[in-house]
């Protein structure tokens, strides 16, 4: 039986962060927004499959997380 560590588990939730950010997004009705964040939602998701160190999902969904909402309220 294999255990997974925290570190594991929260770099791997982080990786649909985007789709949950893109939610809230939906319900003010903010659909070009929706539409990038769920772009970066995928992208998340390919990194969750793609990478297998915890770390790198982490940093590889942060970003992408950031850039998103960044691109969203137009910083």
């Amino acid at each position: 039986m294999r255990t997974h560590s925290v570190g594991g588990v929260v770099a791997s939730a982080m990786c649909f962060t985007a789709i949950i950010a893109a939610g809230y997004y939906a319900l003010d009705g903010r659909w070009v927004d929706v539409a990038v964040l769920l772009l970066a939602g995928l992208g998340q998701v390919i990194a969750f499959l793609w990478f297998r160190a915890p770390y790198a999902r982490a940093v590889c969904s942060l970003i992408m997380l950031t850039a998103a909402v960044s691109a969203a309220e137009q910083l």
